[in-house]
């Protein structure tokens, strides 16, 4: 296996602290359900949502 000289090694990965996400077009696929008058709700992907409960559990911060 030939590996690029610049990817990050192991090391500088294990120094990542905390996660920042966008919910549009990164966390949800752009369906908005408007349920009352003045709210909304969007749609993601339960694994997206495991995924981050799941950094959280591991020591993550997390921001949305």
């Amino acid at each position: 296996m030939n590996i690029k000289s610049d990817a990050p090694s192991l090391d500088v990965l294990k120094r990542i602290k905390a996660l920042v996400f966008d919910i549009d077009g990164v966390l949800s696929d752009g369906t908005v359900y408007l349920p009352n008058v003045g709210s909304y709700v969007r749609r993601i992907n339960v694994k997206d949502a495991y995924a981050l409960q799941l950094a959280v559990k591991c020591g993550y911060h997390v921001a949305v």
